[in-house]
């Protein structure tokens, strides 16, 4: 599998991934303010207490993660595409290096 597809098929599958963490973000959101409203639309399923906890601590770490891949992979697939950008392995390799530094900025800032 070449690079161009692996960038394709990894923004492929985690589009949908995204859009559903961001209703997920969304709802959870609102559950910590209107909490019996949130609890009436969802079956019960939320409450303002998981609510509030899945919101301010699972939901932020699992989004920021498939955001941060979704993000590296659909940067890596325009440099793959663009015409105009010269030394495409190089870049690759730049936006590599600062994706997994941010990455690990995100995580150590998040999990310390």
């Amino acid at each position: 599998m070449n690079r161009t597809k692996l960038y394709s098929f990894i923004t492929t599958w985690t589009s949908p991934l995204l859009f559903v963490l961001m209703v997920l973000q969304l709802l959870t959101g609102l559950g910590s303010i209107k909490g019996r409203q949130l609890a009436l639309v969802t079956a019960g399923l939320f409450n303002p207490a998981n609510a509030g906890k899945l919101h301010t601590v699972w939901l932020v770490l699992v989004t920021g993660l498939v955001i941060y891949v979704h993000g590296i992979a659909g940067i890596g697939l325009l440099i793959r595409r663009s015409k105009w950008i010269n030394h495409k392995t190089v870049w690759e390799i730049v936006l590599m290096v600062l994706g997994l530094a941010l990455l690990v900025q995100f995580l150590v800032l998040f999990l310390i």
